[in-house]
């Protein structure tokens, strides 16, 4: 059973192999790191970016009543659309469910698309969620900018 520790072979590789894995770690580790900060500072580019462009348009909405109300019209457009979306998933993922047992295949092809529908949806809504922020932040910035002119 203890044969193998009195091998030199067996001691020479097991330590060559611990160097070698010692040796790849710190590479891995280095490659790791590296890969992290550039993707932390490419994500506060991006953060900035967005901070920018909200802020951009914001200012944009709040300058001008006819820009705030179209805006609102826009998202109130954009949330119509989210509820039918979701209605005709609502209506797929039913008629899938029907003809399951009849149509496996209807069944398969009807829950793949109900499924990437939903995860549209979702970004869609996200983003629905984003606008409906800035436009808040807009009208704000609108009624404090009337208010200072009274």
């Amino acid at each position: 059973m203890a044969d193998y520790l009195t091998d030199p072979l067996w001691w020479i590789t097991s330590t060559a192999a611990a160097v070698l894995i010692s040796l790849v770690s710190d590479g891995a580790r280095h490659c790791i790191k590296r890969v992290y900060e550039k993707g932390l500072r490419s994500w506060a580019e991006r953060s900035v970016q967005a901070a920018a462009r909200r802020a951009s348009r914001v200012e944009l909405l709040s300058s001008s009543f006819n820009e705030l109300l179209l805006a609102n019209a826009e998202l109130n457009q954009k949330k119509i659309d989210l509820l039918l979306a979701y209605v005709e998933v609502v209506v797929v993922m039913l008629f899938s469910f029907i003809v399951k047992d009849s149509l496996p295949l209807v069944f398969t092809l009807a829950s793949v698309f109900s499924l990437i529908a939903v995860l549209f949806c979702l970004r869609n809504t996200f983003l629905y969620g984003q606008e409906s922020l800035v436009l808040q932040d807009a009208k704000f910035a609108f009624r404090e900018a009337v208010s200072q002119d009274v």
